[in-house]
């Protein structure tokens, strides 16, 4: 009998033990952390991983070939796409490729240079040699203004464009932007009784225990773990630095967990062996959720009345959602707490003024409070085929028609090429409020055309030929082969154009001539052609494309009169009749026929 209770004592301790584990053979390295949530289980995280072994920082080397090594046996470089290191080559920063080194993903100057954040292989990286000191100390963040980039802009250091900050950064290659999320995620918690905030480490870290990130960072850290989850090498990389340092990333072994500390998780309580990943779904015991919560209606003309949708989903309602609206009308402004079905509500909004224009709808129950963010684009002007809109925000993609132009003398790079590298290679052009009008000239016989070469830009003009430069003199080249590429980025109201050679493209107004310099000059701006907008009886319609269609379609058709179907056009500016289903435009408003 005695013998059987031990058996079923025995085989009740396996069960639980079969069933309470960690991921990635963790166990129960996390157990004490179970039930915590936001701050606190941030604080319990740190009770778990603060205790390591104490490398030596002399010898990581050692450990790298466990931690960063690629799969054909060389060195796993974050920093730059044409290295190809044996582990021998950690020497040399005269040019990339060089030569690595070891690289503090949190700068030493940030803490002092103290012990043991000096030597805590997490964060102390083999990276380019001539790259890591690009780097410097500067933040890592997102480029607007380029001024310096390793081999085919895979890592840049410039002006930063991520709200909330202004100040030199470096930004690593989107492959990699989870990896240093989570990275810094780890020193926050694991550090969280250091101070890191010394030099421009400030600039990031606020100081306490909690944030402990300033509000940019964080945003901006939150937008990179979920844009590049976690991979493979980091899984590896994570049981390497365990194998040596006896302690883990715990945002490696828990994708998403940041969600649980800084994001729209933090009242969700964390559970280390039945863990639930966050997704775009509702948050658990969130009384409602709302998708989406950006939305770009793009170009809108003045006066003309455009609307968008968001749907509002009621989780665990605990009383009425009021809506309100910085500017327009919604539809709906209260969803009584007692709903249990999606809601949808509907902005509308009539731009009065040019310029970029942003719309923020709040929708609060007391306890959860949710923003829905819409952004425009208006002009004065109907935008009408081959029309030339100013470009005043970095784009995702640069592809598309431009003109190049030195606004204060209102005059373009004539891209036809017949004066490449000449005094007045220019053609005069007539701007109003933003944009370029076709009258009695077709302006895009002087424009460029812009297409994607790998993570940069092909720039030709109009006699096909390439436009760049690849010497680091003054000058402007062209060539039929596409070897001259170009990075752009928007710097305050002007665009920077930058060739293979780091030069960039200027406006030199005594010579009156556009061309790449290495400094000074005039500064130039960008005008993209506006595309497929039809002029239709005095007003306008843009394109329809993908789930946007939507934002631009006012009512459905069952209220239009004889009077109103004699005056019907379909989008691409053609006469129809009460047969035709997909949109209708009359008299400048949109309407729906047949449904979406």
């Amino acid at each position: 009998m005695q013998t059987r209770s031990i058996a079923i004592m025995i085989a009740a301790i396996f069960t639980v033990a079969a069933f309470a584990q960690g991921p990635n053979s963790t166990g129960t390295y996390y157990s004490s952390v179970d039930g915590k949530r936001g701050e606190n289980l941030k604080t319990a995280l740190f009770g778990v991983i603060k205790e390591h072994t104490i490398l030596d920082y002399s010898g990581l080397e050692d450990y790298y070939p466990d931690t960063d090594k690629r799969d054909d046996g060389k060195v796993w470089d974050m920093y730059s796409c044409i290295t190809n290191y044996a582990w021998t080559a950690n020497t040399g920063n005269a040019t990339e490729g060089a030569g690595w080194n070891k690289e503090h993903a949190v700068p030493q100057s940030w803490f002092g240079e103290q012990s043991p954040m000096k030597s805590d292989i997490m964060h102390v990286l083999p990276t380019d040699a001539k790259i890591n000191n690009m780097r410097s100390n500067y933040p890592y963040g997102e480029v607007g203004t380029v001024k310096s980039q390793s081999s085919q802009g895979w890592s840049k250091l410039g002006t930063c464009k991520t709200p909330g900050y202004s100040g030199t950064v470096f930004e690593p290659n989107d492959e990699y932007k989870g990896d240093f999320a989570r990275i810094y995620f780890y020193m926050a918690t694991c550090y969280e009784d250091k101070k890191l905030n010394q030099s421009t480490g400030a600039e990031v870290f606020d100081g306490s225990k909690y944030p402990f990130f300033k509000s940019w960072v964080i945003d901006m850290l939150l937008r990179w773990a979920a844009e590049d989850p976690v991979s493979q090498k980091e899984i590896d990389r994570n049981e390497g630095v365990y194998k040596h340092q006896k302690n883990r990333n715990p945002f490696v072994d828990y994708p998403g967990l940041e969600q649980y500390i800084w994001g729209e998780w933090k009242e969700v309580t964390f559970s280390y062996d039945n863990y639930v990943q966050p997704d775009d779904g509702p948050v658990p015991g969130a009384p409602f959720y709302v998708d989406p919560t950006e939305i770009d209606m793009d170009l809108v003309a003045i006066g003309t009345e455009a609307f968008c949708s968001f749907t509002v989903t009621p989780n665990e309602m605990d009383g009425d959602i009021f809506i309100t609206t910085s500017a327009g009308e919604v539809d709906v402004t209260c969803i009584e707490g007692t709903e249990t079905e999606p809601v949808e509500v509907t902005l509308y909004y009539t731009p009065t003024s040019v310029g970029k224009q942003t719309i923020t709808v709040s929708l609060t129950n007391g306890t959860k409070t949710e923003t829905v963010t819409v952004s425009l684009r208006a002009y004065s002007d109907v935008p009408v085929d081959y029309d030339f809109a100013k470009v005043t925000e970095d784009l995702d993609d640069w592809t598309g028609t431009y003109l190049i132009v030195y606004e204060p003398d209102k005059i373009a790079l004539d891209a036809s090429l017949q004066n490449i590298d000449k005094a007045n290679n220019t053609q005069n052009v007539v701007i109003s409020d933003g944009t370029i009008t076709i009258d009695d000239i077709d302006y895009t016989q002087y424009a460029v055309t812009v297409t994607k070469s790998g993570d940069r830009y092909l720039m030709q003009g109009t006699s096909e030929l390439y436009i760049g430069r690849t010497s680091s003199s003054n000058g402007l080249e062209a060539s039929a082969s596409p070897t001259l590429t170009n990075t752009f980025a928007v710097n305050g109201t002007d665009v920077d154009i930058c060739s293979n050679a780091g030069t960039y493209l200027r406006y030199n107004t005594s010579a009156s001539r556009f061309r790449y310099y290495r400094s000074g000059q005039d500064a130039i701006q960008l005008y993209r052609q506006v595309s497929a907008p039809t002029s239709i009886n005095g007003s306008w319609v843009q394109e329809f494309k993908d789930s946007r269609a939507q934002w631009f379609i006012t009512t459905g058709t069952s209220s239009l009169s004889a009077d109103d179907w004699s005056e019907a056009y379909n989008v691409a500016g053609q006469r129809v009749d009460a047969s035709y289903k997909g949109v209708v435009i009359v008299r400048g408003r949109k309407y729906l026929r047949g449904g979406r």
